[in-house]
């Protein structure tokens, strides 16, 4: 969680002095970076249960629950943002298929 703290303050600190194209820049690495910080786990460690919120799952139950949950969510929450501040050109390709409608 220490690692996470520091790494969430790094990142925070730097988002706030990003214009949009590095914003957009930031966030096509997410993908490289899910890959690079899962593939550090071992199968053990995934494995490994833990708690959180009170709940208990393995590592990787959680870490596919806040992806999923999470990820999509402040997605989706981009996207709204930017259709109700008139961008009628993105449709819901570009949303979850990353293309822009034909």
């Amino acid at each position: 969680m220490d690692a996470w703290r520091d790494m969430w303050r790094t990142e925070e600190a730097a988002a706030k002095l990003r214009n949009l194209e590095q914003v957009k820049d930031a966030i096509t690495g997410h993908s490289a970076l899910f890959a690079e910080s899962l593939g550090s786990f071992s199968d053990v460690d995934l494995r490994t249960e833990m708690e959180m919120f009170g709940a208990k799952a393995s590592r990787v139950s959680w870490l596919v629950w806040m992806l999923l949950c999470h990820y999509v969510a402040y997605r989706m929450h981009l996207f709204l943002y930017l259709k109700a501040r008139g961008r009628k050109e993105l449709s819901t390709l570009n949303l979850w298929a990353g293309v822009d409608a034909v």
